[in-house]
């Protein structure tokens, strides 16, 4: 999902805004690689952990991507 996010900063006479975009969009996939991570160790322990806050910033990240994607498809 973040390659096709990323596809339109490769188009000639892209502009800033497009790369900025860009960017933020490779960086909430890097978040939300580390936060798969980060959960699937809690599901590992036992009892496994209450996932609160990873579950919130999950959400978070989800909603930002829809942002993103619209700014992106607006640019």
């Amino acid at each position: 999902m973040a390659l096709l996010a990323a596809r339109p900063a490769f188009v000639p006479g892209a502009g800033v805004g497009v790369f900025l975009v860009a960017a933020l969009v490779m960086a909430g996939w890097a978040a939300s690689v580390a936060l798969a991570y980060r959960r699937s160790r809690g599901l590992r322990a036992w009892p496994p952990l209450p996932g609160r806050r990873t579950v919130a910033a999950f959400a978070v990240i989800t909603a930002g991507f829809a942002v993103l994607g619209t700014v992106l498809v607006m640019l």
